[in-house]
This record gives structure tokens, C-alpha cells and sequence, in this order.
């Protein structure tokens, strides 16, 4: 894997999980070890995260089955169906689910809701439906089907 395409969380765009389908966020000196195992070039992961600073808005594309490692943050792409049927890639990590439109990033998280009903909101307005919750939820690595709602 080429340590290059490292990127910084909040730049992600939709054929970043197009194209890979699990992020891992560098967070600490042993998840370089990790990078290692699923295929990076030591030398080159430390030469980025020396170039980086050692900073935790970073993450390194790994492959599909990288969805259950132990990193502490990763981001799993999704396909997500809006409840009006309408088809979006997006990304699950930790609490936070997140779907792309137009080149736009909308983030939802049940732990802030007023934040995520207006997300939902301007979702539901861009696609012209008039509610996309609740979502179905293909994570892209594993196939596992989820269903996600801001309730």
C-alpha cells in the first residue's frame, strides 16, 4: 500500500470509500505496527507521521478485512438507502454516521441531535424527499446490514 494517500478526516469524499472501504486514523505510536501488518512500508508510515506531526486527523486506507482491527478510530464505508429510496455512500465511525451528496458531507450523530436533525434537514431538502431517516445500511468491508435512525 502506498502510506501517500494518507488523508485528513474532515477532507474525505465519496470515492474515497468508493475506493477503500475501511480509513484507519493514525492515534498512537503502535498503529504503526498495524499499517505494517495490513501491507504499508515501515519506513514510509513513519517518514508521513514525522512529516504529519503526529497528528490524529489522519488517516491511511486499509483493506476490507481491516473493518474489525483494533484501531481506535476507523471509518467504514456504507451504502446507505434513504427511507425515499434513494441510493448514497457514506461511512460509519464510532457514533457518527455520515453520507455524501452533491460533493457534500452530511453528519449525524444521536448524541447531538439538534446538530443532526438539521443535517437530516438539508438532506432531505437536497434530495427532494420529504424524510431520509430511518436509513438502510450496507458497510461496504463486511456486508453487514444495519439500519440507522436519529430516534
Amino acid at each position: 500500500m502506498n502510506a501517500a494517500l494518507a488523508k485528513l478526516n474532515h477532507q474525505f469524499h465519496e470515492q474515497d470509500f468508493i475506493d477503500f472501504s475501511v480509513w484507519a486514523t493514525y492515534y498512537e505510536p503502535d498503529d504503526i505496527d498495524a499499517l505494517v501488518d495490513f501491507g504499508y512500508n515501515r519506513q514510509e508510515v513513519e517518514r508521513l507521521v514525522s512529516l504529519i506531526k503526529n497528528n490524529d486527523e489522519y488517516s491511511f486506507p486499509l483493506p476490507p478485512q481491516a473493518a474489525t482491527s483494533p484501531f481506535n478510530y476507523l471509518y467504514l464505508g456504507v451504502r446507505a438507502t434513504t427511507r425515499g429510496g434513494k441510493r448514497l455512500v457514506g461511512y460509519l465511525t464510532g457514533p457518527c454516521f455520515g453520507v455524501f451528496y452533491n460533493g457534500k458531507s452530511y453528519q449525524f450523530n444521536t448524541a447531538l441531535r439538534a446538530l443532526s436533525l438539521q443535517a437530516a434537514k438539508e438532506l432531505s431538502a437536497a434530495l427532494g424527499e420529504r424524510a431520509v431517516f430511518p436509513m438502510q445500511v450496507e458497510v461496504m468491508a463486511t456486508g453487514e446490514n444495519k439500519e440507522e435512525d436519529l430516534w
